[in-house]
């Protein structure tokens, strides 16, 4: 059973997602409720169960670092060997993300890599391990993801301004200080300044000046929530489309076009993948394929095909592993 949100938590989440590390006071001015009732209620949301975590957005193509995408279709395996198959990628620290999935593939995985061939050295390792029960797999590199604000949260909310990782690859600064921060900010967005300094032995002012360098230099995109869609009434799609006759101009209006779908959470790009990904977070099957027919309307000559994922676990989300030895200095 969903739980039910009144217009206040929703306007909560709405300010949290990118922006976690807003503070309560912020917050608070946003919703017109005083600084204890949002303590008060982002505490509930997370002890109910809708929001799982907090985490910090970052770019890691700015330190050196590359991702890599499996997907996997299992046969063959036990229920104790697919158990044994799940918390290997959990405890491996290049795994950055790993879910499950209805459709044509079971399992999709991010891995961060310092290039293809420390990849590879994963992937072998993998492979001897699991590889006998592969029935079909698909290897790509991320090249850019864009996210959106979950603005479905707040019908009639004004689409905000999307965060954007990858791109052009640019030589960034950082020493040790920098990168325990980012492993902190990575597992919990909403960490005090003060409890930070605490671990690292630092001043809140050192920390707080640090953040904010590495904001500006676009290391940090932002702050966001992972949530528990299943407990507010959602679920987790990704569309592949197959396009044809693609052009610059086509594909700006495509993605203009999704891009202003409060519904649309990511795109996705990547070497060896589809012609355009969407990860999109709606209430079912039936509000997806209403979406997916409106585009099929608006751009009939465009759409070849298209292929749809529910994902359906989230195993692990970490936007920094705590494997630091990747890291190019």
């Amino acid at each position: 059973m969903p739980i039910k949100l009144d217009l206040k938590d929703r306007r909560i989440l709405l300010e949290l997602d990118i922006s976690a590390r807003a503070s309560d006071t912020k917050i608070a001015k946003s919703v017109g409720l005083s600084k204890e009732a949002v303590a008060y209620r982002i505490k509930r949301l997370v002890s109910s169960g809708v929001i799982k975590n907090f985490h910090a957005i970052l770019d890691t193509t700015k330190l050196g670092l590359h991702t890599f995408r499996i997907f996997l279709k299992l046969q063959g395996i036990t229920p104790v060997k697919e158990k044994q198959f799940i918390q290997y990628l959990i405890g491996d620290r290049r795994v950055m993300w790993f879910v499950s999935s209805y459709g044509n593939w079971q399992y999709n995985i991010l891995v961060i890599s310092k290039n293809a061939v420390d990849f590879m050295d994963f992937w072998h390792e993998f492979y001897q391990r699991f590889g006998l029960f592969f029935e079909d797999k698909w290897v790509s590199q991320m090249t850019r993801m864009v996210h959106f604000r979950r603005d479905y949260l707040l019908p009639g909310a004004e689409r905000a301004e999307p965060l954007e990782w990858g791109g052009p690859s640019s030589n960034v600064k950082f020493d040790d200080v920098d990168l325990k921060i980012l492993l902190l900010l990575s597992k919990d967005a909403r960490a005090s300044l003060t409890d930070m300094g605490s671990k690292l032995k630092l001043s809140y002012k050192t920390i707080g000046s640090r953040i904010e360098g590495l904001e500006k230099r676009k290391v940090i995109l932002g702050y966001r929530t992972t949530l528990a869609l299943e407990n507010i009434g959602y679920k987790y799609y990704k569309i592949h489309f197959q396009l044809q006759m693609v052009n610059k101009e086509k594909l700006k209006l495509f993605a203009s076009f999704l891009s202003q779908n409060p519904n649309v959470f990511v795109f996705d790009e990547a070497v060896g993948g589809p012609d355009f990904e969407v990860e999109v977070e709606i209430s079912g099957d039936d509000e997806l394929l209403e979406m997916i027919s409106s585009i099929k309307l608006r751009f009939p000559e465009l759409i070849r095909g298209y292929e749809i994922l529910r994902y359906v676990k989230e195993y692990k989300i970490d936007y920094l592993p705590d494997y630091t030895g990747l890291l190019v200095r």
